[in-house]
């Protein structure tokens, strides 16, 4: 799976970085990796600045949206990082729907790594902004 996703700061922030060639099959497999505290709120960084590929079509976006509004209870915001035009593409279109689907999920399509920390964790500390910026300015493309 061309996914890694790791859960930071006592599981308040999710770090999922994906690479190469994205399918919906990885996109599900993504979407069962949940942090250990399932009844807190969290918010989520999707890295897609390495995706090579996104063989993705609306209905399988649709029914992966379907599939995250009956597992998550709590409202999450999301910044997806795409610097590539057609993964910034696809996650745009990715946050349409969501919002036509009335899903209680936040999100951001962000074009690089600025301002991505200090949309998703307003209201948390300066050291978890911090923290993330540095995790996302190692990895910048």
């Amino acid at each position: 799976m061309p996914i890694e996703k790791s859960f930071c700061r006592r599981d308040e922030i999710a770090l999922t970085r994906c690479f190469g060639v994205l399918t919906v099959e990885d996109l599900f497999a993504a979407g069962e990796l949940q942090p250990e505290s399932k009844d807190m709120e969290h918010v989520e960084v999707i890295d897609l600045r390495e995706v090579t590929d996104m063989p993705l079509a609306q209905h399988e976006l649709r029914r992966f949206i379907a599939r995250m509004q009956t597992r998550s209870a709590n409202p999450i915001r999301v910044a997806l990082v795409a610097s590539r035009v057609l993964a910034f593409g696809m996650a745009r279109m990715f946050e349409a729907l969501l919002e036509l689907a009335s899903c209680p999920i936040e999100v951001r399509v962000f074009d690089g790594a600025t301002g991505v920390a200090e949309w998703l964790l307003r209201g948390k500390s300066a050291d978890h902004v911090e923290w993330l910026c540095e995790r996302l300015a190692s990895d910048e493309r």
